[in-house]
């Protein structure tokens, strides 16, 4: 015998998912940051483009600079989002009313992006 469950019924299943997920990780900006750092880690441009990949001129002056800098920020950018994942989910779950904890995150993740973009100039000024 096959049930059918109500459409209703449906949607607040999804809905009260949705609200799980919402609770587990609050502002998603963090989750897509890290989905999108894997993204460059696992598809990093292959050649020297204008529109994907760590573009500032130094990196763009030759092919080894660009693979360098694409690895190099891939990583580090990589390891900074996971652990900004983990420390958001961590916060969530033991202070889940706390609304700066958000704001938190997004501002050292605003940090931790500039130090990853002064790491890689300083390595690629090095390769002079």
């Amino acid at each position: 015998m096959v049930t059918f469950i109500p459409l209703s019924k449906v949607y607040e299943l999804n809905r009260n998912k949705m609200e799980e997920i919402v609770f587990i990780f609050g502002n998603p900006t963090i989750l897509i940051i890290f989905l999108i750092s894997l993204a460059f880690k696992s598809f990093p441009p292959k050649g020297i483009n204008s529109w994907y990949g760590y573009r500032t001129p130094r990196s763009m002056k030759n092919q080894k600079r660009w693979d360098f800098a694409q690895k190099y920020s891939a990583n580090m950018f990589f390891r900074d989002a996971f652990g900004l994942l983990i420390i958001q989910i961590a916060l969530k779950i033991g202070f889940p009313q706390e609304y700066y904890i958000d704001l938190g995150l997004l501002l050292l993740l605003l940090i931790l992006s500039v130090i990853i973009i002064y790491k890689t100039e300083t390595k690629l000024k090095k390769m002079d």
